[in-house]
């Protein structure tokens, strides 16, 4: 039933792609998705990063969107709780969000300390959805974008 539910979710996402039925369907399909590829579980960091990279989206939710992403920032620098994993990448993303919404709220220093361990990552590390994300960051930026940040 299982593969069932994720066609005929990804079927109605060709007819409906917006709107709070379209958003009923993609959690639908993730859920069939992870139920069919076994293990799926994201951080309680993640979770945190999610809900304020959700909230950043919504006019005047910046200080809800901080909260959310201050928390995420916390619990990735406290480390991966027992059976979680942190990937760098999201950890980093969490940070160019929450100096995006500081930014957009005129809180330059917060903003500062905020990317301050995303631009000190190693070579490495520094994969192209952190580079596209802070070159997002730009006032009059042209970067392509999903709402207030790229996706």
């Amino acid at each position: 039933m299982t593969l069932r539910s994720l066609d005929l979710a990804a079927d109605g996402l060709r007819y409906l792609a917006a709107g709070p039925t379209a958003a009923d369907l993609h959690l639908k399909l993730a859920r069939a998705a992870a139920v069919l590829g076994g293990e799926f579980s994201v951080s309680l960091a993640t979770h945190h990063y999610f809900a304020g990279a959700a909230l950043a989206e919504l006019s005047e939710a910046e200080a809800d969107a901080t909260t959310e992403i201050e928390r995420a920032v916390a619990l990735y620098e406290a480390g991966p709780g027992p059976g979680e994993e942190h990937y760098f990448g999201t950890r980093a993303l969490a940070s160019i969000d929450l100096a995006t919404v500081r930014l957009r709220t005129g809180a330059l220093d917060a903003a500062a300390a905020a990317i301050a361990p995303v631009l000190s990552l190693p070579s490495a590390q520094r994969i192209s959805s952190l580079n596209s994300r802070m070159d997002a960051m730009r006032p009059g930026s042209q970067a392509p974008s999903h709402g207030r940040f790229p996706r």
